[in-house]
């Protein structure tokens, strides 16, 4: 029996939002694509030998249905048969459809104890230098004050705050999101070997103010006005009362000055001088009582303690 092997191996950069080498990376193991004719025992033989070459690695091995929705690594297989001669063709995509890695590997006179192996060991190996590839690619861990906010890098969602991440090494640019919060936005270079930690401070949008804070704020020039006018009230109903019974100057001269030399003419302002001072005092309570709901500081009632 001779085994004759061609083997290449094609790594590409991953993709930002590509998940980190680790115990719990799962890696998604497609059906088979078989071309000639194997019976149905040698099939499922050699799909729970792919299965198993993919185990000997760090990687968890889901299926597609299992997957859904979660980034994984997909692996495709392809087996040709043509009499004893066998082709196996290995390739692996990252959650973005992106190829990272192949593997071509042919068995010439093999049995199907050989092509059994050969699966195993082919798939072992793919996943073994891809787990190495990935783990050599910067690191960048992204954290956000308040935690929880969503990530987006290069423009493809990537989790929530504190998240790790495996990036090609070269500029890239992450955009926080967080509810009430204005997002922040920062371009980062990544170096080969290099770990880096982004902290970013999010900051809080402002609350527009209800509707009790805006009657309140309505309150403030209101009472300002209403507050002048009643000093200006206040005022001018001093100077009325001052005047009141004092004698009109203009006016005590010649018949308008009495025997004892005092002025006929006099000021009568009482009533005038009555109504501004009232009127002032009105106004001053209420304007300084419209400053102090629109500006003072309320406090919480306390409620007593029942007995």
């Amino acid at each position: 029996m001779m085994i004759a092997g061609l083997l290449s191996l094609v790594l590409a950069r991953a993709e930002p939002t590509s998940p980190a080498a680790g115990p719990t990376t799962p890696v998604v193991l497609t059906p088979i694509e078989y071309e000639g004719e194997l019976v149905e025992a040698f099939r499922d033989r050699i799909e729970a030998q792919m299965r198993a070459g993919l185990e000997r690695s760090e990687y968890t091995v889901l299926d597609a249905e299992a997957a859904a929705g979660v980034p994984a690594y997909r692996v495709h297989a392809r087996l040709g048969v043509d009499d004893r001669n066998y082709r196996l063709q290995l390739s692996v995509e990252d959650a973005h459809g992106v190829s990272v890695a192949q593997i071509d590997r042919t068995c010439e006179l093999c049995g199907i104890q050989d092509v059994a192996e050969m699966v195993a060991n082919e798939a072992a190996a793919l996943a073994g230098d891809l787990g190495a590839r990935v783990r050599a690619l910067p690191l960048l861990t992204i954290e956000s004050q308040p935690s929880g906010a969503t990530i987006e890098l290069d423009g493809r969602a990537a989790g929530q705050t504190p998240a790790s991440l495996r990036v090609p090494v070269g500029r890239h640019r992450a955009r926080a999101q967080l509810s009430g919060h204005f997002d922040q936005e920062v371009e980062i270079d990544a170096f080969a070997g290099l770990n880096q930690t982004i902290a970013l401070r999010l900051v809080p949008r402002p609350v527009p103010p209800t509707p009790e804070q805006r009657r309140r704020a309505a309150m403030g020039p209101v009472g300002a006005v209403v507050l002048v006018l009643g000093g200006g009230a206040l005022a001018s109903g001093a100077v009325l009362l001052a005047l009141d019974e004092r004698p009109l100057r203009s006016q005590c001269s010649g018949a308008d000055i009495d025997a004892f030399g005092n002025c006929r003419q006099l000021y009568d302002t009482l009533a005038g001088g009555v109504a501004l001072t009232v009127t002032g005092a009105i106004s001053a309570a209420v304007g300084s009582a419209l400053l102090g709901l629109a500006y003072g500081k309320r406090h919480p009632r306390r409620r007593g303690a029942r007995r």
